[in-house]
């Protein structure tokens, strides 16, 4: 070996790893780079029908507090489920609430004019409606914050405290 010649380090032992470890180690030399890419992949959850949906526990207190009855609680359920996930729009007439509640269309409207009095429903347009964003919504943070962005100020004055009980 010449006089400059590095000497190779003894190295210690990896340190063992159960074998269905996800570890991997990887040696770097030197100008190497590491990247690390997630893969995007499905989260399994253990729901019923595998889904769920993004409810603040604020709802249970505005249920309570306002004294939601029965039929204002399904539409808001209905909208829930019938939701464009990523904006918590949804496209659907009074009728056809009505038809999937089994209940007359002039309830609905009577029924959403008591959700909308509280902030729990926006109604966007005609036939679009939009659950609050911060209560009841499908998709992630990101896009529940670009949901909210797009809102008025003034629908956003709806709030509760952090533990979720009114203020």
């Amino acid at each position: 070996m010449g006089r400059h010649a590095r000497r190779a380090r003894p190295q210690p032992p990896p340190e063992a790893t159960p074998a269905d470890s996800n570890v991997h180690p990887v040696k770097l030399g030197r100008g190497d780079k590491l990247v690390v890419q997630r893969r995007d992949r499905p989260a399994q959850y253990d729901f019923v029908g595998g889904a769920f949906q993004q409810v603040s526990r604020s709802l249970f207190w505005i249920v309570k507090d306002y004294d939601l009855g029965r039929r204002e609680i399904l539409i808001l359920l209905l909208l829930g489920l019938k939701q464009e996930r990523g904006t918590g729009l949804v496209a659907m007439t009074q009728a056809e609430m009505a038809e999937h509640l089994g209940i007359h269309r002039t309830d609905v409207s009577t029924l959403l004019g008591t959700l909308r009095e509280i902030g729990l429903v926006i109604q966007v347009k005609r036939g679009k409606y939009q659950l609050h964003p911060r209560v009841f919504f499908a998709g992630s943070s990101d896009e529940q914050a670009q949901a909210l962005a797009l809102l008025d100020p003034a629908v956003l004055e709806f709030d509760l405290g952090r533990d979720g009980e009114p203020r």
